[in-house]
């Protein structure tokens, strides 16, 4: 075969089927600004995201506080991941909460022992500033 049949063959397996469909030049094309605004859009969905799960129910942090009372509150990660606050926010908002018609179905004796608890866990929180 010579190389001007071969350039030929190879021009009429690459060249596409009357089947296939080739992008028009009039339709738009994403700009590379698209590929910024979908990492922002994904950024923002992120932060939403956190922002949400700062603003878990009450009931969502009195059932935390409630199984994890035992053993001084819960881990600090556990904290973060569930609720997106600090240890120290989280208690500071437990104890409020435990003075709301949401605690109403605790007995006495759970508030006293979370009340404890938060003192305990933000008194820690002060001596051990963040670094």
């Amino acid at each position: 075969m010579s190389s001007k049949n071969l350039r030929r063959s190879h021009a009429a397996s690459v060249a596409p089927s009357n089947n296939d469909t080739l992008p028009s030049l009039a339709e738009p094309r994403p700009s590379p600004a698209h590929g910024y605004a979908r990492t922002i859009a994904s950024s923002n969905d992120r932060h939403r995201h956190n922002a949400a799960s700062a603003h878990r129910p009450a009931t969502d942090v009195l059932n935390f506080a409630m199984k994890w009372r035992h053993w001084g509150g819960g881990y600090d990660e556990d904290i973060f991941v569930n609720f997106g606050l600090s240890p120290h926010q989280y208690f500071w908002r437990l104890r409020r909460l435990l003075s709301t018609p949401a605690a109403e179905h605790l007995s006495s004796d759970e508030i006293a022992q979370l009340r404890e608890v938060c003192a305990n866990r933000m008194r820690r929180q002060i001596r051990q500033p963040h670094p």
